[in-house]
């Protein structure tokens, strides 16, 4: 299913008229370990019923839950965004998005040595 034409989104019975499509960028699932709680086809079938553009899959370290959710996203018409949270010893965190393929493939490589 191709995703949705933004007018459909904008306007949706859930959201507003006149309120800009929304995507969530940073979401947990239950594959990171006491902090996530739902599993990533849970939460990108929510995301489609709230109306969202698209969803983020932010695991901590990991790119477990992407699979799940990919099917999911690809059934219902609304993007995935691929993406994951690090945090270094210095106590700082960020959450790195991948736009396209190389991307994905540079963060696929990135969270090898960090989830040791």
């Amino acid at each position: 299913m191709p995703p949705k034409p933004l007018h459909e989104t904008a306007l949706s019975p859930e959201c507003p008229a006149g309120l800009p499509d929304y995507a969530e960028l940073h979401c947990l699932s239950n594959f990171t370990f006491l902090r996530g709680a739902s599993f990533p086809e849970e939460l990108v079938e929510r995301a489609d019923e709230l109306g969202y553009r698209a969803i983020a899959i932010t695991d901590e370290c990991s790119l477990s839950g992407v699979v799940r959710a990919h099917t999911v996203a690809k059934e219902k018409g609304t993007e995935l965004i691929i993406g994951s949270e690090f945090h270094l010893e210095e106590g700082c965190h960020f959450v790195l998005l991948a736009c396209n393929r190389r991307g994905y493939g540079y963060l696929s490589h990135f969270t090898c040595p960090c989830s040791r």
